[in-house]
């Protein structure tokens, strides 16, 4: 793989001698750099940097804006972030999940009422985005409006219904609204689809305990520190073994 990078890395320099303000090259010349994320240092910074300059030569194509605001969002440049979206929507209005990843960037900056009202505006061009519901769900969870969560967690069941996740994520709103055995079912239902999902395990545990099933309770949380040996959260549930 190092030679195939190499070899790329030379076909830039070329190219970018012979014409600078050909866009491309920066372009390759950003993945190669972001591709060094955990060897080299400030990989990612000269990744966004060189998108940068793809962007300045072809300032119509969207990618480069993505792709900035993606490493802005793994280095938790949030407001940084939210400028690149910023220019995406006003090259490309209609630019597909562009309210889902606003959605996303609020949510990590910790505003859930902004994060579901851009997540509701994604909903609307798209009722069908499993992602989308799941992410409202989720920021419906933070604001405390359970009924409203565990709707849009039903919706993500009926369009995926392979899915684990939206099984897991309703079986959590029916643990907060105190159904139990709701809550069981729907994780037992998760775990036939994703058995290596610890957090599933340790949330049905919660929920058996919750109904006095302590036996199976027991059971869940041994498979969730069998998977886990470190968990944080090791101590609390070893006194239930």
């Amino acid at each position: 793989h190092r030679g195939e990078w190499e070899a790329a890395q030379s076909f830039v320099t070329q190219a970018m001698s012979v014409n600078p303000n050909y866009a491309f090259p920066w372009k390759l010349q950003a993945q190669i750099f972001a591709n060094q994320e955990h060897v080299k240092k400030n990989a990612l910074d000269k990744a966004a940097e060189a998108y940068k300059s793809f962007s300045d030569r072809n300032p119509s194509d969207p990618t480069g804006y993505m792709e900035r605001y993606k490493i802005f969002v793994k280095k938790a440049e949030f407001e940084k972030a939210d400028l690149e979206l910023i220019r995406v929507h006003q090259v490309f209005p209609k630019f597909p999940n562009l309210h889902y990843f606003r959605g996303v960037l609020y949510s990590l900056m910790g505003n859930h009422k902004l994060a579901i009202h851009e997540l509701e505006l994604e909903k609307k061009n798209n009722p069908r985005g499993v992602g989308t519901l799941l992410a409202l769900g989720k920021e419906y969870l933070e604001e405390e409006r359970l009924n409203e969560a565990l709707r849009s967690f039903n919706e993500a069941m009926q369009v995926s219904p392979q899915m684990a996740d939206p099984k897991h994520w309703a079986g959590f709103a029916n643990f907060r609204l105190k159904n139990f055995e709701g809550a069981v079912l729907l994780y037992r239902a998760a775990v036939a689809i994703d058995s290596g999902n610890p957090m599933i395990y340790k949330r049905m545990g919660m929920a058996y305990r919750a109904m006095g099933n302590a036996l199976e309770a027991k059971r869940a949380f041994q498979k969730y520190l069998e998977m886990e040996p470190d968990a944080v959260d090791k101590a609390e549930f070893e006194r239930f073994l």
